[in-house]
């Protein structure tokens, strides 16, 4: 029985692949990329944020917006490739 058991975890592991997000936040936009465990890009995605600047001379950024244009852009580019997720 225990054999069984690995055999099929063998083969199901043959089968599955690997995704991998990668994510740029920088000072304007916020970039997303998933590429496959081979290194083969599937798709990116990029959303710009704006810099405050309550004052002349000052620069800031608001960490919030930072997590939320994060998890905006990550579910736009699940989203639209659904379909390419490989399943077999």
């Amino acid at each position: 029985m225990i054999s069984k058991i690995v055999k099929l975890f063998r083969q199901i592991e043959v089968i599955l692949v690997k995704y991998y997000l990668g994510i740029d936040l920088g000072t304007t936009n916020l970039k997303i990329v998933i590429i496959d465990e081979t290194g083969c890009y599937i798709d990116s995605v990029g959303l710009g944020y704006q810099i405050l600047s309550p004052h002349p001379g000052w620069a800031e950024q608001n960490p919030i917006l930072w997590w939320e244009k994060t998890v905006e852009a990550i579910n736009k580019l699940l989203k639209k490739n659904t379909h390419k997720w490989k399943r077999y």
